[in-house]
């Protein structure tokens, strides 16, 4: 579905997909369209934040 290896979730009652990985608190608002590379630059720019500490 995805290939960059996070599952996207709709938390039932929620009306936000929850990005389910070593991020859980990213989320992306449902009524925005979900662009794979929005969200490949989000992760990436988290795993830099990690590698810099």
């Amino acid at each position: 579905m995805h290939d960059f290896g996070y599952r996207l979730d709709r938390i039932r009652g929620s009306h936000a997909y929850f990005i389910h990985s070593k991020y859980p608190n990213i989320c992306v608002p449902k009524h925005e369209p979900i662009k794979v590379a929005y969200i490949k630059s989000i992760i990436q720019v988290l795993k830099a934040q990690e590698e810099t500490r």
